[in-house]
C-alpha cells in the first residue's frame, strides 16, 4: 500500500499499523472461509473491520478504504497461481472476487452507521440548540401580565433630563374661608 497510494505515507503510524492490521484480518478471514465454502462470506467479512478502531473510519475516508481493498484484492490475485492448486487457480479467482466484494459491502455499511450516527449526533445537537435558543428568547421577552409596562417605558437619560426644563408644580389657589 505503501508505494500505491501516495497519501498511506501521510498517515500518522498508528493509523497506518491499523490499517495493515485491518488487511491482514482481510486475508485471514478470506483463508478461513476458503476452507468453510458452505459458511457465508458476509459472516467471514464481519470480522476483518472488527479490529478497527472507530476513530479510524474518521480518519481514512471511504473512497480510501475501497483503494485499500482494491489493492489488497490484486496483491492476493498475483499470488493465485503460487497458492492455488494446480487447475483450481479460476475458482480461487472468483472466490477471491466474491470475498472482496463483501468486503467492500461490509466497508460501506461501516461508513453507514457512522453517518448514521453522526447525522442522529448532529440532530441532538441541532434541537439541543434550537431548545437553548428558545429558552434564550422566552426568559429575554416581555410578558405580558397586568403589572404594566417594562421598566425602561418611560424612562429618559440622564443627558435629556437635565436639558429639560423643571417646573414646580403650580400649586392651587383657593381660598378656604368661611
Amino acid at each position: 500500500m505503501d508505494e500505491t497510494l501516495p497519501w498511506f505515507r501521510s498517515l500518522p503510524a498508528d493509523q497506518r499499523s491499523w490499517i495493515t492490521l485491518v488487511a491482514q484480518a482481510g486475508v485471514a478471514a478470506l483463508t478461513e472461509w476458503l476452507r468453510r465454502p458452505d459458511e457465508d462470506p458476509l459472516e467471514a467479512t464481519g470480522l476483518v473491520f472488527g479490529a478497527a478502531p472507530r476513530y479510524l473510519a474518521r480518519a481514512v475516508t471511504l473512497q480510501q478504504v475501497v483503494a485499500m481493498v482494491k489493492v489488497t484484492v490484486e496483491v492476493v490475485e498475483e499470488q493465485v497461481p503460487w497458492i492455488a492448486a494446480a487447475g483450481e487457480e479460476r475458482a480461487l479467482k472468483e472466490a477471491v472476487l466474491v470475498f472482496s466484494r463483501e468486503v467492500a459491502f461490509a466497508a460501506a455499511q461501516v461508513y453507514a452507521r457512522v453517518a448514521e450516527t453522526r447525522g442522529a449526533w448532529d440532530a441532538r445537537l441541532q434541537a439541543l440548540l434550537v431548545d437553548t435558543l428558545l429558552l434564550r428568547a422566552a426568559t429575554r421577552a416581555p410578558t405580558c401580565s397586568t403589572a404594566g409596562p417594562p421598566r425602561s417605558a418611560g424612562r429618559t437619560s440622564r443627558r435629556s433630563r437635565s436639558r429639560s426644563a423643571v417646573r414646580p408644580r403650580p400649586t392651587p389657589t383657593r381660598s378656604w374661608t368661611r
